[in-house]
């Protein structure tokens, strides 16, 4: 009775081991497969970020150039203020002589 109980027993064992490697081969092909989408995903992100990294790169030199560009105007509108101040002055000391000059004639 006791060698039936352990054949029994034995089939048992070898039927637990074979479902047992059944499971680890299905858990090795899920580590497989999650695997290949995280290479996938990763693959993705870095992608995600390489394109926001060039739009970024592509704004910030869209705004240099226009930062240069209103530099450059006020630049020249600053140059402008003083030619207007110098020509301001110009104006007012030649009102000054013809005012002078009408004085004297009317003397």
């Amino acid at each position: 009775r006791d060698a039936v109980t352990l054949q029994e027993l034995k089939a048992e064992v070898l039927a637990e081991n074979e479902a047992l490697k059944y499971k680890v081969q299905g858990r090795d092909e899920e580590i497989v497969r999650m695997g290949k989408l995280l290479v996938v995903n990763v693959n993705s992100d870095k992608e995600d970020l390489e394109r926001q990294n060039e739009e970024q790169t592509e704004l910030i030199r869209r705004l240099q150039n226009q930062l240069d560009f209103l530099s450059g105007q006020l630049t020249e509108a600053e140059e402008r203020k003083h030619v207007y101040v110098q020509l301001e002055s110009v104006a007012e000391m030649a009102r000054a002589r013809e005012m002078e000059a009408t004085r004297r004639l009317a003397e």
